[in-house]
């Protein structure tokens, strides 16, 4: 009876100890499982606060750098898409090191790395998706405010101009076409305008979020278009500018 007495408060010990032992395990799990919540709540929320970047890009070596239009210094640019260094090495002139290809993307601009070649740099810009590259064809000083979207093809060559509520279409070897009161549908990947002219001229126009290429400048766009003119198929790319969207 001693002997138990004596080892009881120990076993008492023994069990409290493990008791909060196992209290601890379950805290840490359920502030484990919170910091998922956050993680995920921050990956949901990750496309959020971007801005679109018009600039100038260099890929080299120790060079990732990207000078925004009307800036006078680049700053870093973190890629995690993996894609800018494919479609410099695509765009850039072989016989140029460190030649500039004009880009278009949205990103993130924020402080230098803290350390490696980017260290130097006045900021960096991370990449979220890139929307059009080129080196030779649009560039800082077109007008991107002239219209909200812009869609061609070549083969034949055709060109559409969306501005609020009105769309324009320009071929060769014909006169310029304006539809007014223009509707717009949107899908999960696609926007549709379309338009009914005085003369029954129908015109749809198909914006999907979907890569395309100029078939004849190799520029990459972000946006693949397709034309649809009196039954007649078109297919081609586009890029966004910063007009005025219509409702």
């Amino acid at each position: 009876m001693k002997i138990n007495g004596l080892f009881s408060p120990l076993v008492l010990l023994l069990l409290a100890l493990a008791s909060c032992a196992s209290d601890d395990d379950g805290k840490n799990s359920n502030e484990s499982q919170s910091a998922d919540h956050l993680a995920m709540k921050g990956a949901d929320a990750s496309n959020t606060g971007l801005e679109t970047v018009r600039g100038h890009y260099v890929f080299g070596h120790e060079v990732r750098s990207f000078k925004p239009c009307g800036k006078d210094e680049a700053i870093w640019v973190i890629d995690s898409t993996g894609l800018l260094k494919t479609l410099y090495a695509e765009l850039a002139p072989k016989t140029q090191p460190y030649a500039e290809i004009f880009v278009v993307a949205n990103g993130r601009i924020g402080p230098p790395p803290a350390d490696g070649f980017g260290a130097d740099y006045p900021g960096s810009l991370s990449i979220v998706k890139v929307t059009y590259a080129t080196f030779e064809g649009f560039g800082c000083d077109f007008d991107w405010n002239n219209f909200t979207y812009r869609a061609q093809g070549n083969e034949p060559f055709w060109m559409v101009d969306i501005l609020r509520d009105e769309l324009r279409l320009a071929r060769p070897g014909s006169d310029d076409q304006t539809w007014t009161h223009v509707k717009k549908d949107k899908t999960d990947d696609a926007v549709i305008f379309h338009a009914i002219a005085e003369n029954q001229s129908t015109i749809q126009l198909v914006i999907e979020s979907k890569p395309g290429r100029d078939s004849m400048s190799g520029a990459y766009y972000g946006l693949s278009a397709r034309l649809i003119l009196d039954g007649e198929s078109y297919t081609g790319y586009a890029i966004q500018g910063t007009g005025p969207v219509g409702e």
